[in-house]
């Protein structure tokens, strides 16, 4: 970004001012200074500056609340699967992951829409969130699954990379599992 520079890190992400941005605030102290004097310009200056932070800190706020967190660190990932043929895209399925700080377990979420069930979509999102989780240090996954719903039951065991603990309490089973596969663990049409 030529013409910028960088004037802070929030959440890993660098904080840029291009240049054009001085000239904003020259306005600022040129229109509020014609009017009022020294006092006026002055206002102007510490009022579009005031705004900038404001503008900055709201975005910021976006960031921390999607859970944004430096490469290689903890925190939450979210993907949507797309189906793009037809006339419009159309999301089919969303998983997502949010990591517990007091535990520092990932909670696992997703659904595919109806008509898309059975066709591996909420399989390849099971096992990309694993991946992404592993990648930025998660070490074990929880899924709370309605005890009626057999085929992400079913998903959650062939596609865990080792044994699942079930829990069952009040019609809600706790699925958890590590997001390490063990030298041990041996799933179906592997050889010891």
């Amino acid at each position: 970004m030529s013409w910028s520079f960088q004037i802070a890190r929030a959440f890993g992400i660098p904080i840029r001012v291009h240049l054009t941005f001085l000239l904003i605030v020259a306005w600022a102290a040129f229109s509020w200074g014609g009017r009022h004097g020294f006092h006026g310009a002055l206002f102007g200056v510490i009022s579009t500056l005031a705004l900038f932070v404001s503008v900055t800190l709201h975005e910021l706020g976006h960031v921390w609340a999607a859970g944004a967190r430096p490469p290689g660190r903890l925190g939450r990932s979210v993907l949507a699967a797309v189906d793009d043929s037809g006339p419009a895209e159309q999301i089919v399925a969303v998983g997502s992951y949010r990591v517990d700080p007091a535990s520092q377990v990932a909670e696992l979420a997703f659904t595919v829409r109806d008509d898309w069930q059975g066709e591996g979509v909420g399989a390849y999102l099971f096992e990309r969130l694993l991946a992404i989780g592993r990648d930025r240090g998660v070490v074990d996954f929880v899924a709370f699954v309605q005890q009626d719903n057999f085929p992400m039951i079913e998903l959650i065991h062939r596609h865990a990379p080792g044994p699942v603990e079930s829990r069952l309490d009040e019609g809600v089973l706790e699925l958890r599992f590590s997001a390490r596969r063990t030298t041990t663990d041996k799933h179906v049409g592997e050889s010891a």
